[in-house]
């Protein structure tokens, strides 16, 4: 079982964790010039492109595909 699931990781996770990194980053680009006009309590927020959201994700998939890399 033990091997099974490294196998699947080796396999499966680790590629589409780095494919979901790659598209995270090609998505900052895609969607830099959006305009997002925010609220937070009803209250306007300070806009941001679309793509400054992205950035915030693509940091998280990265560790999450080395650490997965040690099984």
């Amino acid at each position: 079982m033990h091997i099974a699931a490294s196998q699947e990781i080796v396999h499966r996770l680790v590629p589409a964790l780095t494919h979901l990194h790659a598209a995270l980053a090609a998505k900052t680009k895609e969607f830099r010039s959006i305009v997002k006009i925010g609220r937070t309590h009803t209250q306007d927020a300070t806009p941001l492109t679309l793509g400054q959201e992205f950035p915030a994700m693509a940091p998280r998939s990265p560790p999450a595909s080395r650490a997965s890399s040690w099984a």
